[in-house]
């Protein structure tokens, strides 16, 4: 859709409907870029030292800063009383609440505030571009009208795909305005989401300025997503100068976001954003920039990228220690390009020669054993679980349930992490979760993986009766190693003990704590917490075998061969497109040590998917196919004991039945079909996963 004049003829109104009397007094020009028109941003779950409502209050105050767009995960719902309380105490303006949530919307009337919510329009698809925004706009509606009820404001907030482009956002705020009276509505944009925009950022500015309720900064160079600089401190950018220009001289006068949004200190990356501003605004007036603020919080990734730049962009890997091992194996080999990607070729296929085989040869010993497995079908393949000794069915169930709003038919987007609390949305999504679950029982799937903060609750529901037909890995990121207050034995072993307690259960089959994604960055003492409580929890029969799940390849290697009798499982990634080295892979530790592996993001958060998961959807034959082609590929590798894909339907279930009875080994042209969806797919992934990338070779 292109920008169009209508953002000419709404501004003379726009952005007096949208910004607060107390917003425009603190904007004028003069003052568009001041400390007290600024707004706190991604502060909460993203500050390494994790502070409470209180201790987050009192930085801002200290730092200057009047207001807060509040973000959160399921482990601060309970505090979001408190928050308001400290922010008020503070003198901190509850500016904008991300997403949505009933606690936190029966306590804006008790505080007195109207915050805007930023919410994500919601992923469609239709044949026209029309089509698709009446479709948005149809399912944001109920939002829109509970934003109505509690006076606050609607944004919509950019975070990749169709529904981040602003095109889009403005075509579905301008109908809102014109065919619902939602004046209400509008857009908050997001600098660090919108490095595809920046050649057009100016022209896009202009649109969305009659409707823009906030605009949140980044440091910004070109291509910085893809090259490991998505989120700079202010300043540290090459283009933050001249688009600090496009937005003053562009008249918007509303509040300006700073944000955090890294595994740093809030604090101190806060500081970094407003020594950078402060040096680049007297600039805006022609004044000498004099000397560069130095950041904080952040280094300059320049030797990265300095040398050897064709390897990493050829494998598509950012991290230092994976490029040290490529060159290494690159200068000791003497591979060219085009011999790395056949060697590595080779490697994926070697595993593929036979069909449906499991972890190591099938003994008749092993037979008997997999027959006395739980739910045992003679259709259903099983593999052992690495030296637990279980077998489990090659795919298992868990992984959220994303979109599963299409098939229950709800209105608006369910949370895929957590069970819905509407009860009109709730009914239909607990009876999809027990009838999926009962079929995959009815088939042989015989292990559930607990990975949301709900998923254990949910699950155990139906489970309760059927205790002994599942093997269940436990985990809980609210009440594990993701959050510091928790990360000794004590801790772990208590909301491990109240999760038990919670979903009627005496034991789990496998305790796998959840780490941090960069588990690297646990301390020592951290690392000797988990260990502890895993084994006590075993000694104490809470727990059979134990494990963790990290997106930290080095870091759990290190934990493989340091605590090789402890950690016995790992959940990790791997995809349609992730390929295994030739040499000094992580998988040869998982092999050496015997390690059980569940592999998660099959398909890559939906990536390798045309359409959008509705039942009736015009390419669900297609997605179904490339669905059972990726697991195909992925049971090739035979260290992988079973991916886990998020099955939201029955359907969805009989197709991975359906993949594991095809023949495993893929042909020439099924090997060069999932190298074009693989590419489709990195290019396809949203700016929040493009971390996934990490795993295209392990």
């Amino acid at each position: 859709m292109r920008i169009s004049s209508f953002a000419v003829i709404a501004g003379l109104c726009g952005s007096l409907l949208l910004v607060a009397p107390a917003q425009r007094a603190a904007a004028a020009d003069s003052g568009l870029f001041a400390h007290d028109n600024l707004v706190a941003w991604c502060i909460v779950p993203f500050d390494a030292k994790k502070r409470g409502p209180e201790e987050r209050a009192a930085m801002l105050e200290r730092l200057g800063i009047k207001r807060q767009a509040y973000d959160w995960r399921a482990e601060h719902v309970p505090t979001f009383d408190a928050e308001m309380v400290a922010m008020k105490k503070h003198g901190i303006e509850f500016t904008a609440f991300w997403g949505t949530h009933e606690e936190a919307f029966k306590l804006f009337p008790k505080h007195g505030v109207k915050p805007q919510l930023w919410v994500m329009l919601p992923k469609v698809d239709a044949p026209t571009q029309e089509e698709r925004v009446k479709l948005a706009t149809q399912r944001i509606l109920p939002v829109v009208e509970r934003a109505r009820k509690l006076g606050c404001q609607l944004a919509f907030y950019n975070h990749g795909g169709w529904s981040g482009e602003p095109e889009n956002m403005i075509a579905v705020a301008k109908l809102l305005r014109e065919q619902h009276a939602a004046a209400h509505v509008g857009i908050v944009y997001n600098l660090h989401h919108g490095h595809d925009h920046l050649d057009r950022f100016p022209a896009a500015l202009a649109a969305m300025k009659p409707y823009l309720l906030c605009l949140n900064l980044n440091g910004m160079t070109k291509d910085g997503d893809k090259r490991g600089m998505k989120i700079l401190p202010l300043g540290q950018g090459d283009l933050d100068l001249q688009l600090l220009k496009t937005i003053h001289d562009s008249g918007y006068h509303g509040p300006i976001g700073i944000l955090n949004h890294t595994g740093e200190d809030a604090e101190a990356r806060l500081k970094d954003n407003l020594d950078g501003l402060d040096w680049l605004v007297p600039q805006l007036d022609g004044k000498p920039a004099g000397p560069k603020p130095q950041p904080r919080s952040w280094r300059p990734p320049a030797a990265k990228y300095r040398a050897h730049s064709c390897c990493t962009a050829v494998l598509g890997i950012e991290s230092r220690r994976n490029q040290k091992k490529l060159m290494k194996q690159n200068s000791d080999l003497r591979f060219t390009r085009r011999e790395f990607i056949q060697t590595s070729a080779a490697a994926a296929a070697a595993g593929l020669a036979s069909v449906r085989p499991t972890c190591a040869a099938v003994s008749d010993a092993d037979r008997a054993e997999i027959k006395k497995t739980r739910s045992y079908n003679p259709d259903m393949e099983y593999r052992r679980l690495g030296k637990t000794g279980l077998w489990v069915s090659a795919v298992c169930l868990g992984g959220h349930w994303k979109r599963i709003d299409k098939v229950i038919r709800s209105n608006g987007v369910v949370n895929p992490y957590n069970a819905p609390t509407d009860a009109a949305v709730a009914a239909p999504f607990q009876r999809n979760r027990e009838e999926v679950l009962n079929h995959c029982i009815k088939v042989g799937i015989n292990c559930i993986d607990y990975a949301g903060d709900s998923e254990p609750e949910v699950y155990s529901k139906t489970l309760c009766k059927k205790r002994d037909a599942m093997y269940i890995g436990y985990s809980h990121p609210a009440s594990e190693l993701r959050v510091p207050a928790n990360r000794t034995a004590k801790k772990l072993l208590e909301l491990f003990d109240a999760g038990l307690k919670r979903c009627k259960l005496d034991y789990v089959d496998i305790w796998r704590l959840m780490a941090l994604e960069r588990g690297g960055r646990h301390s020592q003492a951290d690392v000797d917490a988990m260990i502890e409580a895993l084994v006590t929890a075993k000694k104490q029969g809470k727990c059979r075998f134990t494990g963790i799940s990290t997106h930290d390849r080095e870091w759990a290697k290190m934990l493989i061969e340091k605590y090789p009798d402890v950690i016995q499982v790992i959940c990790t990634p791997y995809t349609a497109g992730t390929k295994e080295l030739p040499t000094d892979s992580f998988l040869d530790t998982v092999r050496k040590y015997d390690v059980g592996i569940f592999g998660i993001k099959p398909f890559a958060s939906n990536a390798i998917f045309k359409g959008d998961g509705s039942p009736d959807h015009a390419e669900v034959a297609e997605d179904d196919r490339r669905a059972r082609l990726t697991i195909r590929y992925i049971l090739g590798n035979p260290a992988i004991t079973a991916p886990i894909p998020g099955l939201i339907s029955t359907k969805q279930v009989d197709n991975m039945v359906l993949a594991l009875k095809e023949r495993r080994q893929l042909d020439l042209a099924e090997q060069k079909e999932l190298q074009e969806i693989a590419r489709q797919m990195w290019a396809k992934l949203t700016p929040d996963y493009h971390w996934l990338k990490d795993w295209e070779y392990v």
